[in-house]
């Protein structure tokens, strides 16, 4: 797979990169612009192709998906049936303007960390699992969650699982995952400046 340019204005991921070269037998590469950056190498799998009787190539998705994600920080996933792919999200009014369920359903989808555009932007992620309404936790919530639904969820029956914290456009915001300790629920909060949302 060769990507001969990238996008006007993308990031790309070189950090680490193996060396370029020709990859050896069984293999192939990911990279952009030709030779010049190789940035993945992965299993070569080559078949007929049952409709032509033609060998061909066949490219991994999951190969597929770390490159995009990893090397081009693209938002990618597979889920048997359907490839579901979003481009970059750089700029930072972008993140901004997104809703707490974009952000919620971002996670959902392509199950990894939002890319985020804001500065200073610093993960926290609990040692061991700690209640939302133990001072300690350091979470945005008080005694109740109260959803967009106008649902209210006991803080005491959530951990905070994952957070975090950093600036988009001098403002402050912190994003937080909280699960149901004897449950499958899962909350996102998202807090911008002094607005909270779920």
């Amino acid at each position: 797979m060769n990507i001969t340019s990238t996008p006007n204005g993308w990031k790309v991921n070189v950090s680490s990169a193996p060396v370029t070269g020709t990859p050896p037998n069984g293999q192939m590469q990911f990279s952009i612009g030709g030779n010049q950056d190789e940035f993945l190498r992965a299993p070569k799998l080559v078949a007929k192709d049952p409709a032509s009787g033609v060998d061909t190539t066949y490219v991994p998705v999951y190969y597929a998906n770390l490159f995009l994600e990893n090397r081009l920080l693209m938002g990618a996933n597979w889920n048997g049936n359907t490839w579901s792919l979003i481009p970059q999200i750089l700029s930072t009014s972008e993140l901004a303007s997104m809703s707490s369920t974009q952000l919620g359903q971002y996670n959902i989808e392509f199950k990894k960390v939002l890319p985020f555009a804001g500065e200073n932007v610093v993960r926290h992620v609990p040692s061991s699992q700690i209640l939302v309404s133990n001072p300690k936790s350091a979470s945005m919530f008080g005694e109740n969650f109260i959803s967009i639904n106008g649902t209210h969820y006991p803080s005491n029956e959530f951990d905070v699982v994952d957070s975090w914290t950093g600036t988009i456009q001098g403002n402050a915001f912190m994003i937080e995952v909280d699960k149901q300790v004897n449950g499958s629920k899962y909350i996102v909060g998202v807090m911008h400046g002094k607005q909270i949302s779920l």
